[in-house]
């Protein structure tokens, strides 16, 4: 096999790809055929990037309200100051684990009825980086040779190896309160805009686009926050 990642020639293969995390909602469809991604490359987007963009805003708020369960058939967790949350089989419904009495005494007796969650992309190089190897993923579904073309060269270096100087740009919209809070599709697939190929991935009813090409240019002047968030990200 030959990886798409990093086009090195591989044999022995052995661990399973997702176009889009088990915990994100990527399901047996998200599953990509096998000798397409190696393990080293397997191994480094789990470990380096998605593990960490797991745990980043959006994602982690997605995680949490849409009940979602670790590989491990955990309930997703976020670290608070006042305690662990915890998703739960309802939707938009989660738990809390107080970190002292003294804060279990105020929810209790109604004295905290409230918390604040930083709602900002901490590292949005890495969101940048995550989503640009779901859109590869998704050409290598749709056509293995495709993926290997050299109009990809510059999408597969940023994803797996971003060099300094290197510069994109992604954007997502997310409006929680669309469809009354149930739409909770999850999904990849490679559209056009105006002739360019652009990565829709779309995670629990947030849509994410990512451009396949750095020098495709998108006007962002008329989206509004905190619905639309655009970023340009440098190495």
């Amino acid at each position: 096999m030959i990886c798409v990642f990093c086009l090195c020639e591989k044999e022995d293969q052995r661990s399973v790809e997702h176009i889009i995390p088990e915990s994100l909602g990527g399901g047996d469809w998200a599953v990509l055929p096998p000798d397409m991604v190696c393990d080293s490359c397997n191994h480094y987007f789990g470990a380096k990037v998605e593990s960490k963009v797991l745990q980043d805003y959006p994602f982690n708020i997605l995680r949490l309200f849409s009940g979602v369960r670790t590989k491990k058939k955990k309930w997703a967790t976020l670290t608070h100051p006042i305690g662990k949350l915890k998703a739960s089989p309802y939707d938009r419904v989660v738990g809390l684990d107080p970190c002292d009495d003294e804060v279990e005494h105020q929810l209790l007796t109604s004295r905290r009825t409230q918390l604040r969650i930083l709602a900002e992309t901490e590292n949005p190089l890495l969101v940048c980086r995550f989503l640009l190897k779901v859109a590869l993923e998704c050409v290598a579904r749709d056509c293995l040779l495709d993926a290997m073309n050299v109009r990809y060269s510059e999408a597969r270096r940023f994803a797996r190896n971003p060099h300094r100087g290197d510069s994109w740009w992604f954007m997502y919209r997310y409006d929680p309160c669309a469809d009354g809070g149930q739409y909770k599709a999850t999904q990849a697939k490679i559209v056009e805009l105006e002739g360019a190929e652009m990565g829709l991935i779309t995670i629990f009813g947030c849509n994410f686009f990512v451009p396949l090409d750095p020098k495709i240019v998108y006007e962002a002047s008329d989206l509004h926050e905190p619905e639309y968030r655009y970023f340009l990200v440098h190495q």
